[in-house]
This record gives C-alpha cells, sequence and structure tokens, in this order.
C-alpha cells in the first residue's frame, strides 16, 4: 500500500508498506529516508537533516511527524467498516443457533467458527483501509462477510461426511 502527500513544506512525501511482509520505506521527494528505529527515520540531503516519526497504523490513521509538523498520512478508518467486521465474528459465533432453518447443513461453529470469522473479519479490514471511497469499503467487508459464511460451509461439508 502506497500513500502519497504533497506538502508545502516538505514536498512529496511517500509512505509505502507492505501488509505481508511488514516492510515499510518512507521517501521525501525520491530521497529515502535511513530507518533509524521501528518508526523513526533520518533525512539528510546535506542541505536538511531531521528525523521523522511515524504514529499509528493502518486502521486508526498514519500520522507522520517531522520537527513538530504532523502531516496526515492516511485517516481512521470508519466505524461502519469496524462495525461490519464485529458483526461479521458474531454473527458468525452464534448464528448456530438460527442458520440451520436456512441452510439444512450443520456448521462448523465454536473456535474453529470464531477464528474462520476472525481472519476473514481482519482480512476484510485490512484490504478496506487500502480504499479511499466509502462505497468500495462497505462492499469488500460485506463481500468477507460473505465469503466467511462460505468458508464454514466448506469445513462443515467433512462433519457432514463422517
Amino acid at each position: 500500500m502506497k500513500l502519497t502527500v504533497t506538502d508545502k513544506k516538505y514536498g512529496v512525501v511517500e509512505y509505502d508498506e507492505s501488509l505481508w511482509t511488514g516492510k515499510k520505506t518512507l521517501t521525501i521527494n525520491g530521497k529515502v529516508l535511513h530507518r533509524l528505529k521501528k518508526k523513526v527515520y533520518h533525512y539528510n540531503d546535506g542541505e536538511f537533516s531531521f528525523c521523522a516519526t511515524l504514529k499509528g497504523n493502518l486502521l486508526f490513521g498514519i500520522n507522520l511527524n517531522i520537527n513538530g509538523d504532523v502531516l496526515e498520512m492516511s485517516e481512521c478508518l470508519e466505524w461502519y467498516v469496524f462495525a461490519i467486521a464485529v458483526f461479521t465474528i458474531v454473527f458468525n459465533i452464534h448464528c448456530n443457533n438460527f442458520i440451520e432453518i436456512i441452510i439444512p447443513l450443520p456448521l462448523v461453529g465454536g473456535a474453529l467458527g470464531g477464528g474462520i470469522a476472525g481472519w476473514f473479519s481482519g482480512m476484510g479490514l485490512l484490504l478496506s483501509a487500502t480504499q479511499s471511497k466509502p462505497l468500495k469499503k462497505i462492499l469488500i467487508s460485506l463481500a468477507f462477510f460473505v465469503l466467511s459464511i462460505f468458508a464454514r460451509i466448506l469445513f462443515s461439508i467433512p462433519l457432514v461426511l463422517l
């Protein structure tokens, strides 16, 4: 995921983070900053020298602090994306009480069903955070909700055959 912010004082600031490996790079005007600590970077081009500190994460917003100036790289996810993620987990854990009326298959529940729901909910949150339009965020979250139900059905098929 690549975030780009243009600032009057610092120019083009780019933050790149891999969702799978967690590798982070920070560049200002095309120059890669040297990483000092986990979230502290150093910039030196001969004329200017300063430290930049990253705060936050992809879900709750990323801010870059440069000598007291705060640049907002990304915003916090909206409440409805978190609500859909929580609903996905709660629905998948507790749906065994009433879902058998709709689907005549026993579904995987308990810890395994909760783990499946948690994984799909987390993936929905991560992929929603990469989008900027609210409709896309909602559709991605709802798609992972539906996928979690299908995954629970697939995990329950071997139980029916036993």
